[in-house]
């Protein structure tokens, strides 16, 4: 019996369907886990003797009180350790969306998961009152400035305790105007610098840089930048659902879990005023998969003259980006990293006479560059460049984007010499970051000496099973962390 790709596929998807069973069979044994580590700090924590002691102090009723506020935070900071799913309240909280919405298109946003941020402890009615709120709102109401605070209030989109890079934000605040182009990558590490220092966020260590570029949010400041958020009236209720209220002049569209938003196009004619439309993956690692059936939402994308932030990040299922996204005169951002079907950028590339960022690294079938990249003079990060076969060695377009200062760089040309990148990196005076991978598929001969597509694709044929295989041992791995 001849083993083929459909039996393959197959075997690939009973292998991922064994390790989710195997995650959730591993969370469920952490959450039993969970529950005896809780017992025993609950009983540390709160012992009748102790309360008992505090009560039958002779000191001042304030000291007595202070003992007592210092064990309910003690114990308020436990319950903030318990999964906000497991509370029986619960709501959905809607980000970011026009108001002129109808009511049926509401509903169905917030059934799909789609720009929904999970409400945690904020629905308890005892929450404003718990000393952790208490200190979170005073450090918040010290914060340098109104912007800052917009910052800290985006962090509602993501869940509890989830890492968020640095791009990440960078990318999406300049979207929504909090921080300027100019000088953005110290002004969104400053903001962050800020907000670790007062504890409101954690940086995430990583023994690999010098400096964090992951942060993530405990549940109770969580917690706390939701409440805070309605109560500045960033959001109004909707038949029961919160939406953020925004002015007309500048609107987002974050996919907070969705993984199949190939509805979203259909609401394109209502959001002429948007400035950040973040459909693809916001998360560091690629555990969720996103998928699009089909690509109508960018033929339709023209009609959001306001963008400035693009961002499919990570989607499977595009296999080429249209024409009609470069008639967004306005955008900056252009993400479109890891969309690991993608073969195709638009040949009006060169149109985009804004765009500063554009990131197409990851985009493993992606092997030529359009023309017109030279076009892009205000373009200052660059990532996943790709030199073709039918490139001109002595001619690289970005030689001509003299304003860059990162850039990274895929050669997929065998016969590409570092003498040719050298003399084509000559004039980029202010480039800061640079990254080469030498992806070059020697070709492979027949026995007359010739070329053969056959080997091609046969090798092909291998590197897909690899890839694949890589994929299975890397959930392996997940699964037992």
């Amino acid at each position: 019996m001849r083993y083929t790709d459909e039996d393959e596929d197959a075997d690939l998807e009973i292998r991922k369907l064994q390790s989710d069973v195997g995650q959730m069979i591993s969370a469920f044994k952490n959450l039993t886990q969970f529950q005896n580590n809780m017992s025993k700090l609950l009983e540390h924590d709160l012992r009748s003797s102790m309360v008992g002691a505090i009560l039958q102090k002779t000191g001042s009723i304030k000291s007595r009180t202070q003992d007592l506020k210092e064990i309910r935070r003690k114990i308020f900071a436990l319950k903030c350790q318990i999964p906000s799913s497991l509370y029986k309240q619960s709501s959905r909280v809607l980000l970011s969306i026009t108001e002129s919405l109808a009511d049926e298109d509401i509903v169905e946003i917030s059934e799909t998961g789609i720009i929904c941020l999970p409400a945690g402890l904020h629905v308890a009615e005892e929450f404003e009152k718990s000393s952790a709120f208490e200190e979170v709102v005073e450090k918040f109401q010290g914060l340098d400035d109104f912007t800052q605070k917009l910052c800290l209030l985006s962090f509602a989109v993501f869940p509890e305790n989830r890492e968020v890079t640095r791009t990440m934000l960078m990318y999406w605040w300049i979207g929504e105007g909090f921080i300027s182009c100019d000088d953005s990558e110290n002004s969104v590490k400053r903001i962050l610098d800020a907000f670790s220092a007062k504890k409101l966020l954690e940086p995430v260590e990583d023994e690999r840089k010098l400096l964090p570029n992951s942060y993530k949010m405990e549940p109770h400041v969580h917690s706390s930048v939701i409440y805070l958020a309605k109560e500045m009236d960033l959001f109004a209720s909707h038949n029961g659902k919160l939406i953020m209220k925004k002015s007309s002049k500048k609107k987002t569209v974050f996919n907070s879990s969705e993984r199949f938003p190939d509805f979203t196009f259909k609401w394109f004619p209502l959001m002429d005023s948007l400035r950040v439309f973040y459909l693809g993956r916001w998360e560091r690692t690629d555990e969720r998969h996103i998928e699009v059936k089909n690509t109508e939402f960018l033929k339709n994308i023209k009609s959001l003259k306001k963008l400035w932030l693009a961002s499919f990040k990570g989607i499977s299922g595009i296999e080429k980006i249209e024409n009609s996204v470069c008639a967004l005169q306005n955008l900056v951002i252009l993400d479109i990293r890891a969309c690991y079907d993608l073969q195709v950028l638009p040949n009006d590339i060169g149109s985009l006479e804004n765009l500063i960022y554009l990131d197409v690294s990851e985009c493993l079938k992606l092997d030529r560059m359009p023309n017109g990249f030279e076009k892009l003079s205000r373009l200052e990060v660059l990532k996943g460049f790709v030199i073709s076969q039918s490139d001109d060695e002595d001619n690289c377009a970005f030689k001509h984007l003299v304003k860059l200062r990162k850039l990274s760089i895929t050669i997929k040309n065998y016969r590409f010499k570092a003498e040719n990148l050298i003399e084509s990196l000559r004039d980029l005076m202010r480039l800061e970051s640079l990254t080469i991978a030498w992806r070059a598929r020697f070709p492979v001969y027949d026995r007359r000496g010739e070329e053969t597509k056959e080997a091609e694709r046969s090798m092909e044929k291998q590197q897909t099973r690899r890839r694949r295989t890589k994929n299975v041992l890397q959930q392996k791995r997940n699964s037992k962390t």
